[in-house]
């Protein structure tokens, strides 16, 4: 179970992104199918739109990074 965990959380990590990416993009256009049209909601949904991949992007990129690290420490070892 333990053998290649550093591949393991790489795609783990790969995984959560799709999943964060495909959460934020239902997220808007939730908000934009209850806008109705109004200009403070469609602002809000690009910011939430901006600001989720920022942060789904960020978070895979960590945790890609603890992949790696693992990866290369069981090299060294």
């Amino acid at each position: 179970m333990f053998e290649n965990i550093g591949s393991i959380i790489k795609g783990l990590a790969k995984a959560i992104f799709a999943i964060m990416e495909v959460v934020v993009v239902f997220a808007v256009c939730t908000i934009l199918f209850m806008s109705h049209g109004d200009i403070k909601t469609c602002l809000f949904a690009f910011l939430t739109a901006v600001i989720g991949c920022i942060v789904s992007l960020l978070c895979a990129t960590v945790l890609y990074a603890l992949g790696q690290l693992v990866d290369n420490s069981a090299k060294i070892a």
